[in-house]
């Protein structure tokens, strides 16, 4: 029962199973073609008949008849019965296509007292089913002996008695001769270990005897001569049959629980050999496996040295003829175990004491056996025995219901079906077939009736004992057919045989369509041309039907989207969706005003030609549908659909086209919908022409159509194709039809039904057999003999029509919308005649699923249509040719229709890369809001909105249309943003928190800077910063300046054991330029600051924490800024000298340098709005210079330390940027606002870095424009040298990221900017502000926003590659230094989590994260009065001691946990759980724990008044009611209770499991021998 549970446990909580699976992917692939499929039974569980036709008792018939022996008091007197019902078993076997059927026979039906005389009636019974079965082609594979020995040798001693070996063989010697004419397979002796240990070992199953140490060995021994002697007497006496003799053994997996551990990976092979080589080793080597005959002896002698083993010994001579008796193995897996050592003293002796191995179960799959340990176990089988062959019999999985839907046992078949696969076609394991567990329920040994494995449910309470296969029986009949695994859904209603990858239809699966994938987008001349009666056009039936007042609101086509005019228009919008297909139809009464050639209009056609030629100008290839709903009218006036005449009038039309049109267009499709026509048309009357008669015109009509297509496309294919080289199919109609249950038969059925008689319906007469589908012919033909009718009302084609039709297409076209449940319905036979009725279905929807319009979302239904074509039709060529979501409020922001295409086209790329459905092409759509039949303009579907109410029709983009383009564009699901604005195809997160770890390598650092925690201003020979000179200047906050500041220069070492208590791996600092060169150059190099960062550097070296050095973070040397700082074209070589010094000082231990920290706070916050030292103000074109000088110092640096210094680490730059998010992510000008304000911003400085050695050319182009436009003679924007930019180019081993915040972005006015004074601000081409909804922090500038550093990272690569990013500050401010920084820690829980789903969900490549800061510290111009610090700084404190705030503690966890873990103290919703609170600790007890029963003294004693006890309360209170005078006489029994204690022993425990049969509700994975396993280590 436990197996049960656990794996319904799996089933339930599936991902926790996935996790393993993930580890072990499932393999799709096929079995040998001569593979052996079938299922199993056993004589005594299925037969019954028990005394009947002289059959004689054998120990089972005597076991059940002892009370308590079998869980639910049943016996195998009738059980299934077959003896009587043999022939419907084979149509079992032959409904499921099993090709080999393995039973036993029973012993005492053939030879009653187990020796002769035989039984005539018994042996004609087993010739009658082996006759069955050859009769279907099933082959018989018989075991002669399953624990059902004779009673009466059971009476002489049975297996312990080497007597019972020649009476196995006289009856081997019977069957062989009564039945081995026809069986070719024989198995002497089915699990003898199992009647060895439990029959013979611990009494739990017949024969019930006690002997585990003993007993044990010697049943086994006799048994396994038995079969010797039979595999030599057959060999002898029989080779003329030319038969296979083999064994079927159980073997459990045994997994090291350390396989690292030699003990372990010893005691793995220890348990294997006392299982499986126990019995398996004398038929090949002759002999028991040495480490048990060893080990045996030893634990033999440790109690009785005098006496030999109790392992018996096979005589030399024995050896001899027990080698190579084995043809083959029957392998049952049992489970799998996790074994470690474990020493016994075995006394008293027993089986599994013997082992020396401490067995748990494998929870790898919750408790579960592990499907892999049968594919280990086939391998161990394979190197011990080479070249043995093995058949597989699956263990089963039982339940108690005998449920018909047992998915958990299809579940269990599937997983390890698969592990046989793979061991046959990755390991080379010769496995030769494979039998299922059970055929059907029957008789489960001491289980009764109580639990069922079977295939098939047999309804005991029945005396007809009734089959009914269950969901399992047709899982396993899929596999049969398909002879293993096939990718997808293969089966009926929707099934799959194996494990589909990314069946959830919600989670996307990333991955690129092919190279050749046809993106395009669709319409219909009805829905969109208008001009209804210009130019000669006549009139058509949708004409007609929308003048007559038919149409919702009284609308008509008439002029629709006027797309007959605004063609070129229309054209321009399809290009800028991406798409390279326009799929559009041509309305038959524009080119035939009548319907026949003898009215063409040439105005008609010259319109379409100019439509097409518009196209080809642009790239877009026109594919072409002949006929959508559009009939003219003067047809239908003669009939229409109904008249055959209108399928030669149709071909001439078509000829037409193809003529006129022809060289031009590539793809037609001839009709499109033709159920739709036949049936809303012509049956229901919903849909023009009208007509009613559900009964009879949609098949009359159906076939006029399929005639018409096909004879359509023979007419291209015989005089167009060779010239033309076009392609010709029809678009076909599909709505899945998912079974309401579809683990019930019934619903699947009619799930099938349904979709053969919809879309089959067209379907199988052009892509299968030319004819109609037989389900069709056959529901049609029964309803029309219920109604009366002699002949069906459904038409039958000639042969020559079949051929005509058969194969008519190059490709089949899908309009695919929607789902739908079906169940079975059958109508009454006295039900009106219709074409629905004759389908006996009912449809239904799931309230779960997401409706809009007419629409249910179901994306699911499109991979499942698209499979079941493939396994259909043999995989055709297939074009998506509609598909869409409609509403009806037009709304542009159409988020609704973006998740339906997102899921719907993600489940055709899931159909095409994972499950081999060969789709060629999608079109999406409509492209523009038309005129929706009967609904008019109610329903829009559009990418565009038309503006229906304005004659001139405007066209609007709906936010569909820009997600749409991106798809085009990149040709596959990406993940994470890839485009402008921050858009992604299918962003995942985006609104979740996400749980995961980062890689194993991830660096997590914190940082500081000099300038603001060193203090020691002028100490030490420190020249002045112009940051000392900017504060001392009253610059600053409070008049602050960074004179003290943290005292970082005198208390590093604290400062680093702090850094070591966070966990980080790295710590990021700057050196002070003034520190080490007091005036900025070589000049003035100051030792003692020298001294300090080695110090610095060396003592996080103790720690084992990397330094991560910024050779600048903004304070330069106030004596450079003297002669023009970064303004001055020097800087770049004063500043290669000063980086050269640091790389001779400390680049033998830093493996990590930044040459740069934000250059643009600097150039910009410095040099321009001043409000940053040196604070100068020019804000036209000081930014500009100093970052052009900027980029050339870093340029220098960088050569400096690889060409000068070969440094062996990193160098890079770190760059500040913000998220730049639009306003209004749909507008498209804001998303180019978002998209210029990082390329001025992050692009300034990345773009030469990283590019190309020059500035972005939008920025070039935007500084240039205004200086222009302000008057300036040229781009206040400086410009490189050829020179320069290859210096530049390339200057960086990764990428450094500061991110803080996120802005809203607007697009500005170029011709507002143009009269403005030049300023980078305005340069950017946009305008930012922040979203006040956003929570602030300490600082005006930083609001939290955690998904813009997830966007900017998306960013960064999607504009310069796969780099690695390394995050080298990220934080926030408070203003109260509080230790609790509730904020802080939302900050960084959030932040890190966002970099973590950048990471793994989007695949950026951070190498990194920064926490800034360590801690409270000078803020520059704001003083003391902001604070980053994960450590609070006592500022009026003179030792500026260091607190730990709540954020610190928190970046400690996530440190350790490297990421997010759920449940864990860094899970923002996690409550702290108790460890195993929810779920079962499987380990021992303490050794002296100590185990009792409890009583109290009146529940038990009695005695109330006996030898002077006097009255108690409770005397007083109970003497009235039941009372406890007597109780349970403990008083005068106190012996027996103490005897009873005593008996609650493991032995007696391990008996009453045995006896009572609890083994069902506690020990299916343990099995037998692990509860006597635990039974000796409590002695």
């Amino acid at each position: 029962m436990k197996r049960f549970i656990n794996f319904v446990v799996c089933f339930i909580f599936f991902r926790e199973c996935v996790a393993e699976s993930e580890k072990d992917p499932f393999l799709f692939g096929t079995f040998p073609v001569d593979f052996k499929w079938g299922a199993s039974s056993s004589a005594y569980k299925v037969e019954g008949a028990s005394m009947t036709d002289g059959k004689g008792s054998n120990i089972w018939d005597a076991y059940v008849q002892e009370p308590g022996n079998i869980q639910d008091g049943s016996t195998g007197e009738v059980t299934c019965d077959s003896y009587h019902k043999y022939k419907e078993d084979v149509q079992l076997l032959k409904n499921i296509g099993a090709n080999s059927y393995r039973f036993s026979i029973s012993w005492s039906r053939i030879m009653p007292t187990g020796s002769f005389p035989e039984n005539p009636e018994g042996i004609n019974y087993y010739k009658n089913l082996i006759s069955e079965l050859k009769k279907y082609n099933i082959t018989p594979i018989v075991t002669l002996y399953d624990n059902d020995l004779p009673e009466e040798l059971h009476f002489r001693g049975g297996w312990l008695n080497d007597d019972t070996n020649d009476h196995f063989v006289e009856y081997a010697r019977t069957c062989f001769s009564e039945f081995g004419h026809d069986v070719k397979h024989w198995i002497t002796l089915n699990d003898p270990w199992n009647e060895a240990v439990n029959g013979y070992g611990n009494r739990s199953i017949a024969p019930g005897l006690w002997g585990p140490g003993t007993y044990t060995y010697t049943a086994a021994h006799n048994m396994i001569k038995a079969h010797v002697a039979t595999y030599r007497t057959y060999n002898r006496a029989y080779s003329n049959q030319a038969g296979n003799i083999g064994i079927a053994l159980r073997s459990s997996w045994f997994e090291p629980m350390d396989s690292s551990n030699v003990i372990d990976t010893d005691a793995k092979e220890r348990a294997m050999q006392f299982q499986l080589g126990w019995f398996l080793n004398p038929f090949v080597n002759g002999d028991y496996p040495d480490i048990m005959k060893t080990l045996i002896n030893s634990k033999t002698r440790e109690i009785t040295p005098d006496n030999p083993s109790r392992l018996p010994e096979f005589t030399a001579d024995e050896i001899r003829d027990n080698r190579d008796t084995i043809d083959f193995l029957e392998l049952r897996y049992d489970s799998s175990k996790m074994v470690t050592v474990k020493v016994n003293h075995c006394d008293p002796p027993s089986y599994m004491c013997d082992c020396d191995v401490l067995a748990k179960p494998d929870m790898s799959w919750m408790g579960h056996p592990s499907p892999a340990g049968l594919r280990k176990a086939l391998n161990w089988i394979k190197d011990q025995y080479s070249g043995l062959s093995v058949y597989v019999k699956d263990a089963g999985l039982g339940d108690m219901t005998g449920t018909l839907e047992d998915k958990h046992r299809v579940y269990y078949m599937k997983h390890h079906i698969d592990q046989v696969l793979k061991a046959i076609n990755e390991d080379s394991c010769r496995v030769e077939g494979y039998f299922a567990t059970a055929l059907m329920d029957s008789f489960e040994w001491v289980q009764g009736f109580s639990v069922k494995y079977g295939l098939h449910h047999v309804d005991f309470t029945s005396t007809d004992r009734i089959r009914t296969p269950k969901a399992s029986a047709r899982y396993y009949s899929r596999i049969i057919k398909d002879n293993g695994f096939h990718k997808g859904y293969p089966g009926q209603g929707g099934m799959e045989s194996g494990v589909v990858p990314y069946s959830d239809q919600f989670k996307i699966y990333f991955g690129k369509f092919p190279n050749d994938f046809v993106w395009g987008v669709g319409s219909s001349a009805y829905q969109v041309e208008g001009a209804s009666s210009e130019a000669g056009k006549g009139v058509s039936i949708l004409d007609t039907a929308s003048r007559m007042g038919k149409i919702e609101n009284g609308q008509t086509g008439d002029i629709s989207s006027d797309q007959y005019h605004q063609y070129k228009q229309d054209v321009q919008l399809i290009k800028k969706l991406g798409v390279k297909q326009y799929r559009f139809s041509i309305a038959w009464s524009r080119i035939f005003p009548d319907g026949t050639s003898s009215s063409f209009n040439e105005k008609g056609m010259e319109y379409y030609r100019n439509l097409i030629t518009e196209l080809l100008d642009n790239q877009i290839q026109p594919f072409v549908t002949l006929y959508q709903s559009d009939l003219p009218q003067a047809l239908e006036d003669q009939g229409g659909w109904m008249n055959e005449s209108t399928v030669d009038l149709f071909v001439e039309y078509a000829d037409t086209c193809f003529r006129e049109l022809g060289p031009q267009v590539k793809q037609w499709i001839t009709i499109n919908n033709p159920h739709a026509v036949a049936v809303l048309g012509y049956g229901s009357g919903t849909e023009p022409p009208y007509h009613t008669d559900l009964g009879t015109a949609p098949y009359a009509v159906s076939k006029n159509l399929l005639l018409a297509h096909a004879k359509a496309y023979r007419r291209y294919e015989s005089l167009y194709k060779n010239q033309q080289n076009g392609t010709v199919g029809i678009a076909l109609q599909f709505e899945w039809a998912e079974p309401m249950n579809p683990y019930n038969d019934k619903d699947v059925g009619a799930a099938e039904r349904y979709l053969q008689m919809n879309s089959g319906w067209f379907g199988n007469p052009i892509l299968g057999t030319g004819d109609w589908p037989t389900v069709l012919y056959e529901q049609v033909a029964q309803k029309s003999r219920a109604a009366g009718m002699s002949d069906s009302r459904l038409p039958e084609f000639t042969d020559a029509e079949i051929q005509l039709i058969k194969g008519s297409y190059d490709f089949l076209g899908v309009n695919m919308y929607t789902s739908t449940l079906i169940s079975s319905q059958i109508s009454p036979d006295n039900a009106t005649v219709s074409f629905y009725n004759d389908q006996d279905v009912k449809k239904s929807d799931d309230p779960t699923w997401i409706s809009s319009g007419m629409v249910k979302v179901t994306p699911f239904g499109m991979r499942k249509v698209l499979n079941w074509i493939k396994y259909q039709y043999n995989n055709p060529a297939v074009y998506i040719t509609e598909n869409g979501l409609p509403d009806t409020n037009g709304s542009l922001i159409d988020e609704h229709r973006m998740h339906y295409y997102r899921t719907y086209i993600n489940s055709v790329l899931k159909a095409i890369n994972l499950d081999g459905c060969n789709v060629k092409g999608y079109s999406g759509g409509s492209l523009l809001d038309g005129f929706e039949g009967s609904s008019g303009y109610k329903h829009k579907y559009g990418f565009y909105k038309v503006d229906f109410d304005d004659m001139a029709r405007n066209r609007t983009a709906r936010a569909s249309a820009h997600w749409f383009s991106i798809l085009t564009k990149e040709n596959a699901f990406n993940p994470g943003f890839t485009q402008a604005g921050g858009w992604g195809i299918a962003p995942q997160y985006t609104d979740q928190f996400y749980y995961d770890t980062f890689p194993k390598d991830f660096i997590f650092s914190t940082a500081t800077s000099s300038a603001q925690i060193e203090g020691a201003w002028n100490i030490d020979g420190k020249g002045p910063s112009i940051w000392d000179t900017f504060a001392n200047a009253g610059r600053c906050k409070e008049n602050a300046t960074p004179q003290v500041a943290c005292d970082s220069y005198h208390k590093y070492k604290d400062d680093v054991a702090i850094i070591d208590d966070l966990g980080v791996q790295a710590y990021r600092f700057s050196i002070a330029w003034a520190r080490v060169m007091s005036d900025g150059t070589r000049a003035t190099r100051n030792q003692k600051g020298i001294d300090y960062y080695n110090n610095l550097i060396n003592e996080l070296l103790r720690h084992n924490i990397k330094p991560v050095v910024t050779i600048f973070h903004w304070d330069l040397p106030q004596a450079l800024e003297d002669h023009g700082g970064w303004l001055n074209e020097s800087i770049a070589y004063w500043f290669k000298e000063y980086a050269a010094l640091c790389f001779e000082e400390f680049g033998d231990r830093v493996p990590m340098w930044l040459t740069l920290n934000e250059p643009w706070v600097f150039t910009v916050l410095g040099y321009g709005s001043g409000v940053f030292a040196p604070g100068i103000i020019d804000m036209a074109r000081n930014p500009y210079l100093t970052t052009h000088n900027a980029i050339k110092a870093h340029a220098e640096a960088y050569h400096q330390y690889h060409d000068v210094y070969n440094g062996t680490g990193r160098i890079g730059v770190t760059l500040n940027i913000d998220w730049s998010q639009p306003q209004d992510i749909y507008n498209e000008k804001h998303r180019e606002a978002s998209e210029s304000s990082i390329q001025t911003f992050l692009g300034w400085y990345a773009h030469p870095i990283y590019v190309n050695g020059d500035y972005p050319p939008i920025m070039k182009e935007i500084v240039r424009r205004n200086s222009l436009a302000q008057n300036y003679s040229e781009s206040r924007l400086p410009e490189f040298t050829e020179e320069e930019k290859q210096r530049i180019n390339g200057t960086s081993d990764f990428f450094g990221m500061n991110h803080y915040t996120t802005n809203r972005v607007v697009n500005d006015d170029p011709e507002v900017i143009a009269k403005q004074d030049g300023s980078y601000w305005t340069d950017r081409g946009a305008w930012d502000d922040k979203d006040p909804s956003w929570p602030g922090s300490g600082s005006s500038w930083l609001k939290v926003v955690p998904w813009g550093i997830r966007k900017i990272l998306n960013w960064v690569k999607n504009h310069y590659g796969d780099r690695e990013i390394f995050i080298t500050e990220n934080g926030v401010s408070d203003n109260n230094q509080t230790l609790d920084d509730v904020s802080r820690v939302y900050f960084y829980t959030h932040y890190i989590n966002e970099v973590l789903k950048a990471v793994k969900l989007d695949g950026v490549n951070v190498i990194g994260y920064t926490a800034w800061s360590v801690m409270d510290n000078f803020e520059w111009q704001s003083g003391y009065t902001e604070y980053f610090g994960i450590y609070q700084v006592n500022f009026s404190d003179p030792q500026r001691t260091r607190k730990p705030k709540a954020s610190a503690a928190l970046i400690r966890e996530i440190v350790r946990d490297n990421g997010f873990i759920n449940g864990s103290k860094t899970d923002p919703k996690a409550t702290m759980k108790m460890p195993y609170e929810d779920e079962y600790l499987e380990e021992d007890f303490p050794e002296n724990f100590m185990w009792g029963a409890a009583t109290t003294a009146y529940q038990i004693e009695g005695g109330w008044n006996a030898d002077g006890k006097g009255e108690s309360v409770l005397d007083a209170f109970f003497h009235n009611t039941s009372n406890g005078n007597v109780a349970a006489d403990s008083y005068h029994r106190y012996t027996e209770d103490i005897e009873a204690l005593k008996q609650i022993s493991v032995r007696t425990l391990v008996n009453y499991v045995a006896t009572n049969n609890l083994r069902l509700w506690g020990c299916f994975l343990l099995d037998i021998e692990d509860i006597l396993c635990i039974e000796q280590r409590k002695r």
